[in-house]
């Protein structure tokens, strides 16, 4: 869950800095971007958190 919450949270810090960073592309497509990398950085996050959880013992 940490995992979830934290990629999401960077994500969206991502795409609020990408619209200050380049400002011709507008606050509305910096939280766009950011809502795109949250959602990708979250499932990759949660990926992460399962397979850290099943532990070596299944590999």
């Amino acid at each position: 869950m940490l995992w979830t919450v934290g990629g999401a949270v960077v994500g969206l810090l991502l795409g609020i800095a990408s619209s200050l960073v380049f400002p011709g592309i507008g606050v509305g497509a910096g939280v766009g971007v950011g809502l795109a990398l949250g959602a990708a950085l979250a499932f990759a996050g949660h990926l992460f958190a399962r397979d850290r959880e099943r532990g070596r013992s299944e590999r």
